[in-house]
């Protein structure tokens, strides 16, 4: 049960409201009438004291009159939901709030709203009502259990819930996903209009009931009604539902709704946003009063945390003129005069004319003098410490005509390394002597370029100083070879060396279990310690050590205890990498690896195509592994298709082939992102079909140690979990390894290319994590 609080309509002073109990009892909730509007301040506190007092007096008259239907064992009215509809259609419209109910959607108590969680956002709910198993039939249609929900707003109008429900943590569970729609082409002062789906495509589906909610919203009331259908024997959602919601005050709602078998009755108390520094809310939802005589016989309540996904994505600033954003003061000489042109209107080029169509494309402009090049190497000398002392490795400085060129390696901006492409880019303009126009900057990994950003130096600023998007001229490449740094003649290097500098990072190594037959969670936890030690171009040398730190009992000495996590070296392989002609990079990996209980020795090679743009990616893998017991061998080959679609911020991925686990068939992922938290909805089909969700956190700022000393410690950027539930079966069993497809941490996505968040279509979606990363870290 979720608090939710609209800061939006704290604003707003409640109007008079009447509202009318079952059994006629009426109360006033808030106190302010028109003719109101001109009093003094002394009267608007006056009136928002008896507006309290108002507000309590209903609440106890509200609560008496549910006592009285409950001795007396009347229901709702019929003519209620009329009552509401002619309501409705009479006030002005407002779009539809949405907090989670006690059955893991949005709505009041237990019938669905219209409204839907927010996109980008999480709502995490814990309650204790539970509804009794279908399959067994009781008296009692409601018992006190457990019941976990997490709600997603995945995109503009649709919501994700995963809900796990059981009498106890440590007693078998129910494992669910809801699913709600809402049409995006009703009219906003109209109402809102909903589908939705509880308990979907589960083999042991208990709670299934397909639905249709209207919400009608203005000021503080909310009303709603729709159809449902559903097998419960107690007929709980199975017809015609209805409801509405008060919210006198924006910390305070009540409830009362008819589900189409029970009434019930509640109250929802929110904390203000104001209360936290970060857009977080915390709510608490009750239940008064029910007709239901196994829910008014016992006290159930929920309490939700409501915040939004990639809460360190870069904020929105305000537009400023170019000339009121400066940088660190920097004194700077002039850049010599060059040779001249012998076209007069190359005295003064304009930018557009000296930016390159592609990182590396030379200036058409004329070479300067030998003494130029000299006092221009002693100018770009502040540009080259500027980014060595921000923890840059391999950085080179130098010139191509009037185009400042910098090369850099990254081994500090882990999470994101386009937050490294921003603040070089920033610095390399800001930091420019007078007289050069463009610049090229040039991302590398272990020696392999992975993205290239070149444009307009004035441009660049502008965007620095006031754009939202990147500017018309700025040309993104991923997998920049050596034509981008062609005729520049390096003036300045330094930083430190990547190559034998060896890197530990530090993380968690986990398997989860949640809703099975012996529990609602189950853990197995390892502390991963992973040794990157570069040893020439492209080539390193990987080693990964577990140390066991936790287990649940189920792990230990249970169900699951051949899958817990040891202490014990994971893995240790070579890895060589190329960069290739037309934008394909492939990766060799040869050497040991664990997964589970068995122990292989392998041999693989993954290779990606991406175009231009980066909206489309092919990869193939292919592998041969050998078990180290049994010397049993066998292939790996998968294919796999990725499209990106730059407006929502997603990407889709079809894999296909023989997997892992040598079961053969395909996923479909679609991933959503949210600065660095990523949503990834699955389907796997091998034989046994399964539907899932990922979830990729941050777990270290988005900045970690530079190398000191020569040994780099860090943390690894994201933590991984994802559950999975068997579907178009009978049964619902636990199953690990379907469609697993090998290379995924450690290839080319991972270890190159920022997460498959590199290509030119993401990095202009995302253009303001660059003028961010610069604002941060300067």
């Amino acid at each position: 049960m979720r608090i939710a609080i609209d800061v939006a309509r704290a604003k707003v002073p409640p109007p008079i409201a009447t509202f009318v109990a079952p059994t006629g009892a009426v109360g006033q909730v808030g106190c302010r009438s028109d003719e109101n509007r001109e009093r003094t301040a002394s009267a608007t506190a006056l009136r928002a004291s008896a507006a309290s007092v108002g507000a309590a007096q209903a609440v106890i008259m509200w609560h008496e009159s549910i006592k009285a239907t409950r001795e007396k064992h009347i229901r709702m009215p019929r003519f209620f939901p009329f009552m509401s509809l002619a309501a409705s259609l009479l006030l002005p419209a407002h779009a539809a709030d949405g907090n989670l109910n006690f059955q893991g959607v949005t709505g009041l108590l237990n019938i669905p709203s219209a409204a839907v969680v927010e996109e980008g956002r999480v709502e995490l709910l814990y309650s204790n009502l539970l509804e009794e198993d279908r399959r067994i039939v009781t008296d009692w249609h409601y018992r006190d259990g457990v019941s976990l929900n997490a709600a997603i707003g995945l995109l503009d109008g649709v919501e994700v819930v995963l809900r796990d429900v059981g009498t106890g943590f440590d007693d078998a569970s129910d494992m669910s996903v809801n699913l709600k729609w809402q049409l995006p082409w009703i009219p906003d002062d109209w109402f809102d209009l909903a589908l939705g789906m509880q308990d979907v495509g589960g083999a042991a589906s208990q709670y299934k009931a397909p639905y249709v909610a209207a919400t009608r919203q203005f000021r503080y009331l909310q009303f709603t009604g729709g159809l449902s259908a559903s097998d419960s024997p107690y007929g709980t959602l199975d017809g015609a539902f209805y409801g509405v919601e008060v919210t006198p005050y924006p910390w305070l709602s009540l409830l009362a709704e008819h589900d189409a078998a029970d009434a019930h009755y509640g109250l929802r108390l929110a904390t203000p946003e104001h209360w936290f520094s970060a857009p977080v809310q915390v709510s608490f939802t009750g239940l008064v009063s029910s007709s239901n005589r196994a829910l008014d016989s016992d006290r159930f309540w929920g309490v939700s945390l409501s915040f939004p996904l990639g809460i360190n994505q870069p904020r929105p600033r305000p537009h400023l003129p170019a000339d009121s954003v400066q940088s660190e003061p920097v004194v700077i000489p002039v850049l010599p005069p060059v040779a001249p042109d012998v076209s007069p209107a190359s005295a003064q080029p304009d930018v557009a004319e000296v930016v390159p169509k592609a990182p590396g494309e030379a200036v058409a402009t004329a070479s300067p003098e030998p003494e130029a090049s000299v006092v221009a190497a002693e100018m770009l000398l502040p540009l080259r410490d500027r980014l060595v002392s921000h923890g840059f490795e391999n950085v080179r400085v130098g010139a191509r005509e009037r185009e400042v060129v910098v090369v850099f390696e990254n081994a500090i901006f882990n999470a994101n390394s386009l937050d490294a492409v921003g603040l070089v880019a920033g610095e390399v303009v800001h930091r420019a002597p007078d007289g050069f126009q463009a610049y090229t900057v040039v991302m590398q990994r272990n020696g392999i370029g992975v993205l290239g950003i070149a444009g307009g130096i004035a441009s660049y600023r502008a965007f620095l100083a006031r754009g939202e998007r990147l500017p018309v001229d700025v040309v993104v490449q991923q997998s920049p070879g050596a034509r981008a740094l062609a005729g520049v003649q390096w003036l300045a290097t330094g930083g430190e060396r990547t190559r034998f500098v060896p890197r530990v990072t530090l993380g968690p190594d986990s398997e989860t279990v949640v809703g099975s037959e012996v529990g609602m969670f189950d853990y197995t936890l390892a502390l991963n310690t992973e040794l990157e030690f570069p040893l020439a171009r492209g080539l390193s040398f990987y080693a990964s050590h577990n140390t066991a730190v936790a287990n649940s009992d189920d792990f230990d000495d249970g169900w699951y205890a051949d899958r817990a996590r040891e202490t014990e070296w994971r893995e240790a392989y070579l890895s060589q990498t190329f960069a290739l002609s037309y934008n394909v990079t492939t990766m060799f990996q040869a050497g040991k690896t664990s997964y589970a209980i068995d122990e292989y020795r392998f041999g693989q090679n993954e290779t990606v195509l991406h175009g231009e743009d980066g909206r489309y990616r092919l990869g193939l893998v292919m592998g041969r592994y050998v078990d180290e017991d049994t010397e049993r061998d066998w292939s790996v080959m998968v294919g796999s298709l990725r499209y990106y679609w730059a407006g929502p911020d997603v990407s889709f991925r079809l894999d296909a082939g023989e997997f892992l686990n040598r079961d053969s068939g395909y996923k479909i992922e679609s991933r959503h992102y949210f600065g660095d938290t990523q949503i990834a909805l699955i389907y796997r089909d091998t034989g046994t079909q399964m539907v899932g969700m990922g979830v990729s956190i941050p777990l270290t700022p988005r900045k970690d140690m530079a190398p000191v000393g020569g040994f780099q410690l860090k943390g690894r950027p994201n933590l991984n979990f994802e559950m999975n539930t068997v579907v178009g079966e009978d049964r619902n069993p636990i199953t690990f390894g379907v469609a697993e497809v090998p290379m995924m941490r450690n290839g080319i996505a991972a270890r190159y290319h920022n997460f498959d968040r590199l290509s030119p279509a993401h990095v202009y979606r995302n253009a303001g994590r660059l003028r961010d990363a610069y604002d941060k870290y300067q």
